[in-house]
């Protein structure tokens, strides 16, 4: 199982192959790539570019990383590097402890969201708060997203356990199932 080594190297795909105790020739033998274009996607210089979608995802399960599609994306892409969490690489992943952190966050979220709850009844836009009730408001959603940033960092370390492209795509049928969902993909 590779270890998210991205505190040692700046090249996020080379440490997760190191991490995974592949060569090149090793990982190619299992990500459809030559071996010239491996080491162009692990070279931060002038000659590297960065792989595309579907290969970072073969290389994160190849490499056993699955903190390695949120770091692509929060480094390499506009949108993940606006909207995704950095990868907590700095925590204990014992499930245990993790656990323990998603129920402190969970029950002050509970909190914060009783005490936030008739601030934001009929409320359309930011004009519609008065000052201290947009204040109660932001700091609801700051705690809810160090939830999320929780939630995120659970899933990504349950991910070295299982596969969780299957988990998601059941989530998301069940979503469109119960109508939340009314424009499905279908590619």
């Amino acid at each position: 199982m590779s270890k998210p080594a991205t505190k040692n190297l700046n090249n996020i795909y080379k440490a997760a192959r190191l991490g995974a105790g592949l060569t090149g020739e090793e990982a190619i033998e299992e990500i459809p790539v030559s071996l010239s274009q491996l080491n162009r996607y692990e070279d931060d210089g002038p000659n590297g570019i960065v792989p595309p979608p579907e290969i970072v995802l073969l290389m994160s399960k190849v490499y056993g990383a699955p903190w390695l599609t949120q770091v692509h994306c929060k480094r390499k892409c506009a949108i993940g590097g606006a909207y995704a969490f950095e990868f907590l690489d700095a925590i204990d992943s014992n499930p245990n402890t993790m656990l323990a952190k998603l129920r402190i966050e969970l029950n002050d979220s509970l909190k914060i969201v009783e005490k936030v709850a008739g601030v934001v009844v009929n409320k359309k836009s930011r004009e519609s708060f008065g000052e201290t009730e947009w204040r109660k408001f932001m700091k609801a959603v700051a705690q809810l997203m160090r939830l999320e940033h929780c939630i995120e960092t659970l899933k990504i370390h349950i991910g070295k356990w299982t596969d969780l492209v299957g988990i998601v795509q059941a989530h998301n049928q069940h979503c469109y199932n119960e109508g939340l969902i009314t424009n499905k993909k279908t590619a």
